[in-house]
């Protein structure tokens, strides 16, 4: 039996005050501000032309409001998957990045925001790695494939 071959669209969800005020988020549970609806608005419409026949989404407020945004729009089902969440940053949660900055170093904040192999798994106190935070990033395509439906499927982080 042949495999059938699924495309998953990766979004980022809408902005938040945190975003717009450059304050860390991580796990802590924010809902889009106006901008970030408008930005899901936006993004919905463009993707009208992928023919995305379900949506996934993490399960933080920011992820779900624009992945609900999104699916509506496109008239898909929408499925909640925690894991898809952010990476939990521990302490640094809530602060201002000016003040991660001032407390940890330049050094440990571009550290934290290298893709280099060996920066995954560097992680702030009380938090995760890149590493541990992001096994989702390949789910099966059970997950993929909210309820088995279709092959081309968007997922909101």
């Amino acid at each position: 039996m042949t495999k059938a071959k699924v495309q998953v669209y990766v979004f980022r969800h809408g902005e938040t005050e945190w975003n717009a005020a450059k304050r860390i988020q991580g796990h802590s549970d924010m809902p889009l501000n106006e901008r970030g609806r408008c930005q899901a608005d936006e993004l919905a419409a463009r993707l009208g032309r992928y023919e995305i026949q379900a949506i996934v989404s993490s399960d933080l407020a920011r992820a779900r409001e624009t992945a609900d945004i999104i699916a509506r729009y496109l008239n898909v089902p929408m499925s909640i998957e925690r894991r898809f969440r952010e990476v939990c940053l521990g302490e640094v949660e809530g602060l201002l990045v000016r003040d991660v900055i001032a407390r940890f170093g330049e050094a440990t904040w571009q550290t934290w925001r290298s893709m280099k192999d060996a920066d995954l798994d560097f992680k702030f106190p009380g938090g995760e790695t890149k590493r541990e935070g992001w096994p989702g990033v390949a789910p099966s395509a059970e997950v993929q494939r909210p309820g088995g439906r279709g092959n081309r499927c968007g997922r909101c982080t």
